[in-house]
């Protein structure tokens, strides 16, 4: 997991010289995925993106738990976990940087950003459990 893109382009010019043969996956934002592919003489062959959720949306999660249960997409992480965490954090029971491992733990795609999720589980005890949706 990456968290600054200067290790992004680090990481991509390394696999580009050793010229392995593989196909590549880089997730995140676009402009910034796009940058430093340029930057390394890249040129992403393939894109893909999520084009918004359908069904039933009153029954997810607001705010900021929407934005990690949510983080990869494929859905394998309850809003009721996220409640779970966030209430064992504002108790000082563990902190933000524990539950974003224990949250990690189920992404098995790989794709969740433990820095990122600290930020939000951070931000909903801050502004309150009801605010995002873990009430």
């Amino acid at each position: 997991m990456f968290d600054d893109p200067e290790k992004v382009k680090r990481v991509l010019k390394e696999l580009k010289e050793e010229n392995l043969g593989l196909s590549i996956v880089v997730s995140g934002i676009f402009d910034i995925v796009f940058k430093c592919c340029r930057e390394n003489g890249l040129t992403p062959h393939t894109v893909n993106m999520a084009l918004g959720i359908k069904g039933r949306k009153e029954l997810l999660p607001k705010g900021k738990t929407l934005d990690v249960v949510t983080m990869c997409g494929h859905g394998l992480v309850s809003k009721y976990l996220v409640k779970d965490l966030v209430s064992k954090i504002g108790k000082g029971l563990i902190t933000a940087e524990e539950a974003a491992q224990k949250l990690g733990a189920n992404y098995l795609c790989g794709a969740f950003n433990t820095v990122r999720a600290t930020e939000l589980l951070k931000e909903i005890v801050a502004e309150g459990e009801e605010e995002q949706g873990c009430k």
